[in-house]
């Protein structure tokens, strides 16, 4: 589905980009949001900027999420698309379930259920070790639960796990630059990679999150324990072949953290 309203910038670099996204006013995504709202027949109520991630994100009431993707990322917005739907019902944890996709503007958007609970960063400095501890272990199971996901052979995130891996490390100064990790650290990085040696062999094909950190889980309180509860955000799925198991301080997972 294509939509054109004219609302939307175009032709804007990652820079530019990033500022609209960040400094616009609800109102000025109001036309676009209220047009969706109106043609997929969302539920009535007042929409919120949610800020938090690289593109534009918002809520209606506690049950709709639309996120807005421009085109300087948008393999970001298809990959949502194709994975949430790939996901649907198949973990532990609950994911966004897709309610409706296409592009206006040429921006993709996503409409998505809105998950409950709230985002585990919220939460996560004011837990005691047993809770962060209990915590890691389900993560774990959903590590495990993702390696079990079934796809097609042709899926359009699947990469070529050696070449992946390659321009992963060939920029990783440059990301960890803008990152501003300190020149210390920055120092370690390629040494480390190169005495990590060959850590990535290919093996056999794995759905990969490839983003899970504690803005992208979800979590609820039962019986006073907070627990994980909800995974989203799948704008940087792939599908490879790593051939590393999901076991708590694997040695391959450590370089793989390094260069991405």
């Amino acid at each position: 589905m294509k939509i054109f309203l004219d609302c939307l910038p175009q032709g804007f670099d990652n820079s530019a980009c990033n500022d609209f996204i960040e400094s616009s006013p609800l109102t000025t995504w109001l036309p676009v949001l209220n047009h969706l709202q109106q043609k997929f027949r969302l539920s009535e109520g007042t929409w919120e900027k949610i800020p938090q991630g690289a593109n534009a994100l918002f809520g209606l009431r506690d049950d709709v999420i639309v996120k807005l993707v421009p085109p300087n990322w948008r393999r970001q917005g298809d990959k949502e698309i194709l994975v949430a739907p790939l996901l649907e019902g198949k973990l532990s944890l609950q994911t966004p379930k897709l309610i409706g996709s296409g592009e206006i503007d040429n921006w993709i958007f996503v409409i998505s259920s809105r998950l409950s609970g709230v985002l585990l960063a919220d939460v996560w400095p004011s837990l005691d070790i047993e809770q962060k501890r209990s915590i890691m272990i389900q993560t774990g199971q959903v590590l495990r639960e993702l390696r079990t996901v079934t796809f097609d052979e042709d899926i359009a995130i699947k990469v070529d796990w050696p070449s992946y891996l390659q321009d992963l490390v060939s920029g990783c100064l440059a990301r960890h630059k803008r990152r501003m990790m300190p020149e210390g650290l920055l120092a370690q990085v390629l040494p480390y990679i190169v005495a990590a040696g060959d850590f990535a062999k290919s093996g056999e094909l794995r759905f990969i999150h490839m983003d899970i950190h504690p803005w992208n889980l979800m979590a609820n309180q039962e019986d006073g324990r907070w627990k994980l509860d909800g995974l989203l955000d799948f704008g940087d799925a792939i599908v490879g072949s790593m051939r590393c198991t999901v076991n708590s301080g694997h040695s391959c997972f450590k370089p793989l953290a390094v260069v991405c």
